[in-house]
C-alpha cells in the first residue's frame, strides 16, 4: 500500500511543477486570437514572427494584442506540424490562442 501511495506522489509532483511552467510568453503584450485558425493565418502572414504579427494584428478579424499580465494558465493545447499552440485563460472572456 505504501508503494502505491509513494508512486502517486511521484506522478503528481511533476504535474504541479508543470502548471507553473505553462504561463504566457514574456513581453508587455502578445498577439492573440479567438480561434486557432485565425492565429495560424496570422502566424503564416507574419512568417511566424510575433513582432511582425503584432504589427499586422489590426488586419486580422478576431485577433488583438492582449496584456501579458491579463493572461492566465493554459486551458487548451493543439499540435500542428510539431509546433505546440496554447490557448490561455483570461480574467474576462474565453481563452485566447497565443503565438508560440
Amino acid at each position: 500500500m505504501r508503494a502505491v501511495a509513494l508512486a502517486g506522489c511521484l506522478v503528481l509532483a511533476p504535474l504541479a511543477a508543470r502548471a507553473e511552467e505553462t504561463r504566457a510568453p514574456s513581453g508587455l503584450t502578445v498577439p492573440a486570437c479567438e480561434s486557432l485558425v485565425a492565429l495560424r493565418q496570422l502566424a503564416a502572414e507574419a512568417g511566424e514572427d510575433s513582432g511582425r504579427a503584432a504589427m499586422l494584428i489590426g488586419q486580422r478579424p478576431g485577433c488583438h494584442l492582449v496584456p501579458r499580465d491579463g493572461i492566465g494558465a493554459v486551458e487548451r493545447r493543439a499540435t500542428f506540424g510539431g509546433t505546440i499552440y496554447e490557448c490561455y485563460t483570461q480574467a474576462a472572456g474565453a481563452c485566447v490562442w497565443v503565438m508560440p
